[in-house]
């Protein structure tokens, strides 16, 4: 900015004539060094903004969260700060580097470098994980089973009827399969077309991996723990007790193979669907979905691994931080707490949802840098800063003790954004073009931001590519396919680090695939539990009866008596010489029978 007396700071900074009421920025309103390169060219109008919904995670209001954020005025019970004093770039460089804590950041305790892909995601799929998944699923099959037995709504031909208890083995083929069926492009279509044995749609994994009725009946006896939800005023009230076990598993186990560097970011993030849940969300600003559950997600910026994982259940759900703070606060001290993140040195990137001026004192006084965007109508900023008017690529840089704000308008047709930093210094740097001229100028601060601000974003939009998550009614269950989504991410994550020459997230997936569970030639319709398989026409024993597979469809009488064990389908006797034999009959068997002769 050029030198200007003191009569023209006074009219530039109080000049707030024509200035937007709207005030809410957000995270795609930091200025990018694309848009700043990229601006010279067209009338500007691509570079406005509309500003009239909201910035904030699910669209309620922030004073919802914080009863005094949407006024200058502080609370009785805070205390008076020291004054907002402007500060000129450059100001010496800080240095946060020597007060980062930890000696070795990055993978700990994984296998030998150049491992499989098997070996990083049996890290955290352990042997007591797959244990207590098949106890509890057999548990439960049995307790079904047991309630339905003497019950008019057991079918005839239920598949519980012939229940068996899955094993481990067979419980690593049906993750296998589940795995498998999110590489598909087309994963959400129906479960029975995996096994569909049409030449053109025939797949040959899932067919000799498991059979399609097995897989079925495991995934809707699919259980992981029999704890009761208790009511909310009495003790031990958890509303995710149907997945804190496994939650509370994967959050060790994330910990204890891989530890941050100094840069960290907190996001929320949304578990896509519109399951019976108390705490289903809408969150328009999510594009791949809107409906959901709510997590809060801790990563490492710069490989974007996820650290730790928690749930939303509410604004009073935390119980780290006391309840007389603000709630967007009391998230962030409680993923820091819960991460052991804290006391370390680490510098954490939040957005205007969580950033305000007291929780970035609070985590300095702890050994924590903060920086990230912040609300103009929050409390605690300098009236001068947010009433200034600044022409385009200007900056104005106002400090109270080790908190930085930082006020800059990229161009006329921008409004401005305001950051604050506990981490850095009053500085811009010069933006260059691809000829190597200087085209405008921003604060260092942004740089920094734009690049350690999205690993949240980043491990989503992989996990969402590939996702083992199937259409179910229990919302547990779409918890738990998301975390297994992460996991393997995260693996992901430690064998690129640890390997020469890593492969493709999709190939170390397929490798996983094939190494968990080695497919075997296993027909997907075998034959009955009577008779000798070979195809001939025989009498059910016990008066049983079967569907006719040619009277079925032509709306006929379709029960008989007789059947033809290779084919291990019911069929009348007048109708035996129309069926076509199979090994593997399809359900649709009319258009495979022969016509009647002339």
């Amino acid at each position: 900015m050029d030198n200007l007396n003191s009569s023209e700071i006074k009219m530039e900074l109080f000049n707030d004539s024509g200035e937007s009421s709207d005030s809410d920025i957000g995270a795609e309103d930091i200025p990018s060094d694309y848009l700043l390169l990229d601006y010279s060219s067209g009338s500007g109008e691509e570079f406005v903004y509309d500003f009239d919904e909201p910035e904030t995670s699910d669209r309620e209001d922030i004073s919802n969260y914080d009863s005094h954020t949407m006024n200058n005025t502080p609370p009785n019970n805070i205390p008076p700060h020291d004054p907002w004093i402007r500060v000129y770039p450059p100001e010496p460089e800080i240095d946060i580097g020597p007060n980062f804590k930890v000696s070795h950041p990055g993978p700990r305790n994984v296998p030998p470098r150049n491992s499989p892909p098997l070996a990083y995601a049996l890290l955290f799929f352990t042997d007591d994980f797959w244990t207590t998944i098949v106890n509890e699923t057999n548990a439960y099959a049995h307790k079904i089973l047991a309630n339905k037995r003497d019950s008019p709504s057991m079918k005839r031909f239920s598949r519980i009827k012939k229940w068996v208890d899955v094993s481990i083995n067979e419980m690593k083929k049906f993750f296998t399969i589940l795995i498998n069926m999110g590489l598909n492009v087309e994963s959400q279509k129906p479960r029975r077309s995996f096994w569909d044995t049409r030449r053109s749609q025939h797949n040959p994994f899932f067919s000799q991996t498991m059979n399609v009725n097995r897989f079925e009946s495991i995934l809707s006896n699919f259980y992981l723990t029999s704890k009761k939800l208790v009511c909310k005023d009495q003790p031990g009230y958890d509303p995710w007790i149907k997945v804190r076990y496994f939650l509370d598993h994967f959050n060790s186990v994330f910990k204890k193979f891989f530890h941050p560097w100094q840069n960290i970011s907190i996001d929320e993030s949304l578990i896509g669907m519109k399951n019976r849940c108390p705490f289903i969300m809408y969150m328009p600003n999510k594009k791949h979905k809107q409906y959901g559950i709510k997590k809060f997600e801790c990563c490492d910026s710069l490989t974007n691994y996820v650290y730790h994982i928690e749930l939303y259940s509410g604004k009073d759900y935390t119980t780290v931080a006391g309840v007389d703070i603000p709630f967007t606060e009391r998230v962030i001290l409680e993923v820091m707490e819960k991460s052991s993140l804290i006391d370390k040195g680490h510098h954490l990137f939040t957005d205007n949802f969580y950033t305000k001026v007291p929780l970035a004192t609070k985590l300095f006084n702890r050994n924590t840098y903060l920086s990230g965007i912040i609300n103009k109508r929050s409390t605690f900023l300098p009236e001068t800063v947010m009433k200034a008017k600044l022409p385009p690529k200007e900056s104005l840089y106002f400090r109270q003790g080790n908190v930085l704000i930082i006020n800059f308008r990229q161009a006329i047709t921008r409004k401005p954004v305001f950051l604050i930093s506990t981490a850095t210094h009053a500085e811009d740097i010069m933006v260059w073009s691809k000829k190597s001229k200087v085209v405008g100028v921003k604060p260092v601060v942004i740089n920094k931001y734009n690049q350690f601000i999205g690993g949240v974003n980043v491990s989503d939009k992989q996990a969402y590519h590939n996702s083992c998550n199937r259409r179910t009614s229990k919302y547990w269950k779409k918890i738990f396919f998301n975390v297994i989504d992460i996991a393997l991410f995260n693996a992901f994550v430690l064998y690129k680090l640890n390997t020469d020459k890593p492969i493709s997230r999709r190939d170390f997936i397929i490798s996983i695939v094939e190494s968990l569970a080695p497919t075997e030639e296993v027909p997907s319709h075998g034959p009955g539990t009577i008779g000798d398989g070979s195809h001939k026409l025989e009498k059910l024993p016990n008066k049983h009866e079967r569907k006719c597979e040619i009277c079925k469809p032509l709306k006929k009488r379709a029960r008989s008596s007789y059947w033809c064990p290779g084919c291990n389908c019911g069929i009348h006797r007048e109708c035996f010489h129309k069926l076509e034999h199979f090994w593997k009959p399809s359900r649709r068997r009319a258009p495979n029978c022969r016509s009647e002769p002339d």
